[in-house]
């Protein structure tokens, strides 16, 4: 079953194994054809697949950095397979849970914890800035240093313009704070 970054809060009950892979890459198509067969013999584990390249977030979310990767998450706690890409090999890592072996990820590094929750956000906004330069240089036939010159001036407005949204947002909860309300020093 393919995944999404938007029903990806179902891996946290439950146990998954998720597959990780690139499309376009020599590697992914022995890869999903493995994870294919994987998915038809395995019973009681839940199995999943992502193509990073329609769902980036998700990479950030369980901070993938090679591919293909697999995890094994069960009621939350993720642990990321090591071993051998065959579909014997992951199957003996599931049925015979040597997935307990393995250290889990730290808690505040978990998909759901509060630092990869601040985290998505800002990997979703550099996906944007990538998807911006690819088409500013191949279908808007800018030169790469014109194209770099654009995104930095986007760039530069988002902040002026967040910078400003959140001055106003201080301004208005704390204009309620009044000179008099703070205790003075009497001399």
């Amino acid at each position: 079953m393919a995944e999404e970054e938007e029903n990806w809060r179902r891996f946290l009950f439950g146990e998954w194994m998720l597959g990780f892979f690139q499309s376009g890459t020599p590697s992914s198509r022995p890869f999903k054809e493995m994870w294919d067969r994987f998915s038809a013999k395995t019973t009681g584990v839940k199995v999943g697949i992502v193509d990073i390249s329609e769902n980036p977030e998700l990479s950030a979310r369980f901070l993938v950095t090679k591919y293909p990767a697999i995890f094994h998450c069960k009621n939350g706690v993720c642990r990321e397979y090591q071993g051998s890409l065959s579909t014997n090999a992951i199957l003996d890592f599931v049925q015979n849970k040597k997935w307990q072996k393995i250290d889990s990820a730290p808690d505040w590094l978990g998909p759901s914890s509060l630092a990869i929750e601040f985290l998505v956000p800002f990997y979703t906004f550099n996906v944007f800035l990538k998807n911006v330069l690819k088409y500013l240089t191949e279908e808007a036939g800018l030169p790469l240093w014109g194209s770099y010159t654009t995104l930095a001036i986007l760039v530069l407005l988002i902040g002026v313009l967040v910078a400003m949204i959140l001055d106003k947002i201080f301004e208005v909860c704390l204009s309620h704070l009044s000179p008099e309300d703070s205790h003075q020093i009497e001399d």
